[in-house]
């Protein structure tokens, strides 16, 4: 692909192309590391420094952003760019070779990765056996056909899920379903504007999702936790829920038309009849599989419901191998080679790092207080809900986890808001129900790596969208605190 420089009558080649976005990306974090940074004042009246380490961290947490938002390399790639400067950084106490075993150690050994890996790999159950055809086959039968109507069904169904097993399972059954209907449309990966809004709709409604109840994400706990821990706070599960399902209600609709005009289908309806004739001829030959598909998701859906806390990864990995016993099982590893993306788990394993690199050298506490104390002061209650839900989702794409953004952001706006007197709940709710809302990057959340590796949409294209809906959720949330 030839690309036209504005100033001269030359074309550029997509290498040249990209050693631009190269150093680009590079300068951004040059001049993160250079630029003068003021000294804070903490809720307890003492001083807030950024650290050499804490700048270096920054440095490095930029260029990764920068690399992952421009393309300029492949995703997995920029993960290892992270793991080769995060050690040079000196966050971590001990030589080079003990951080990097720790760095390694907190971040690809963290319970999360086998859970992706577990849900992952449901995901090609899914997609293997037929379910996810079924599933589709249900939605285009009340859907009519109707491009516009499939798109709601499918962002209806993924926010349900996501309430209930997590943002990340709901994802991992509904892209599959998503992008087997899509192939079946002939919507060609990377140009069909419906199969943008598709794709990107799936994530949305299944992180969307995740915020209505205390089970949906792991943040929502984290948070929980910190208010009764510091605060002397019970939310209840029905208290969550009272924010958590209208906001639901409200953000999925201005999702759907974001989309709808962002993206508009390039077609208005399709022909349904047939697909569903061939869908159930397909059907009928898989019917084994599906039930055997069926049960075990539902089985690890209720185990991870009712299992204790820490027991979702192992009982991934148990899932995991079932998968491809005799009997009960199905599948092959060679489709699930094939058919699991491996890199997401460095890109992930590198967000975990960052954030936890971010904490360590006290970036994480320098950039809280930047961003969240003048604004509990200055804005009235309205204006000030709006401002914490934009400002956690700044962290959020600095630090690129969920369980890391809440574990920085809860500890520090509770004991803001009880010095300045107000009311803890109200002022922690913008943030706790935004930090799962990751619409800015591909690299903030599973759920969006899982959707990109399809190739219907960039992370152009992510990014551009995911600003527009961010900004919205402000709003909403503090429209729908004002009047609970």
């Amino acid at each position: 692909m030839l690309l036209k420089w504005p100033f001269h009558n030359v074309s550029l080649k997509a290498e040249q192309v990209r050693g631009i976005k190269l150093l680009v990306s590079v300068v951004a974090a040059l001049c993160v590391f250079k630029l003068p940074l003021p000294s804070l004042v903490g809720s307890d009246g003492g001083a807030i420094f950024l650290s050499s380490q804490g700048r270096s961290v920054f440095a490095v947490a930029m260029l990764c952003i920068a690399l992952w938002v421009t393309e300029a390399l492949p995703f997995a790639a920029t993960a290892l760019l992270a793991f080769v400067f995060l050690p040079l950084t000196g966050c971590y106490p001990g030589t080079l070779p003990e951080q990097v075993t720790r760095l390694l150690r907190d971040s690809l050994a963290n319970p999360v990765i086998p859970f992706i890996l577990g849900v992952m790999l449901l995901g090609v159950a899914v997609r293997r056996s037929g379910l996810s055809l079924r599933m589709a086959r249900i939605i285009l039968r009340f859907s009519g056909g109707k491009v516009r109507l499939v798109l709601l069904g499918f962002m209806v169904t993924a926010a349900f899920l996501g309430m209930w097993i997590t943002p990340l399972a709901s994802a991992s059954i509904m892209v599959p379903v998503a992008a087997g209907l899509l192939a079946r449309m002939e919507c060609r990966p990377g140009q069909s504007r419906f199969g943008k809004s598709l794709l990107i709709g799936v994530i949305w409604g299944s992180l969307s999702g995740g915020i209505a109840t205390p089970a949906g994400a792991t943040p929502n706990l984290i948070v929980m936790g910190f208010l009764r821990d510091l605060a002397g706070i019970e939310i209840r599960f029905l208290d969550w829920m009272r924010v958590g399902v209208p906001a639901l209600a409200f953000l999925l609709p201005c999702a759907w038309l974001i989309l709808m005009r962002l993206f508009p289908p390039e077609m208005e309806r399709f022909e349904v009849s047939s697909t569903l004739g061939e869908m159930t001829t397909q059907l009928a030959a898989s019917q084994g599989n599906q039930l055997r598909a069926a049960l075990l998701l539902v089985t690890a859906v209720m185990a991870w419901i009712l299992a204790p806390a820490g027991w979702s990864a192992w009982s991934a990995l148990v899932f995991s191998a079932l998968l491809f016993t005799p009997y009960i099982g199905f599948l092959r590893w060679q489709d699930a080679e094939r058919e699991v993306g491996w890199g997401t788990f460095l890109v992930v394993a590198a967000g975990i790092a960052i954030g936890g690199a971010a904490y360590q050298s006290g970036l994480a506490r320098y950039l809280a207080h930047l961003l969240f104390a003048q604004m509990l002061t200055v804005l009235p209650p309205f204006g000030r809900r709006i401002a914490l839900s934009w400002a956690t989702s700044l962290l959020h794409a600095l630090f690129a986890s969920n369980t890391v953004t809440g574990s920085i952001v809860a500890p520090l706006l509770i004991p803001l808001a009880q010095e300045l007197g107000l009311d803890v709940w109200r002022t922690m709710a913008p943030s706790a129900y935004t930090i799962s809302l990751a619409f800015l990057l591909i690299s903030e959340s599973p759920c969006s790596l899982i959707a990109y590796q399809t190739g219907y949409f960039s992370a152009r294209d992510f990014t551009r969208a995911g600003f527009l809906f961010t900004l919205v959720i402000g709003p909403v949330l503090a429209v729908v605190l004002s009047v609970m």
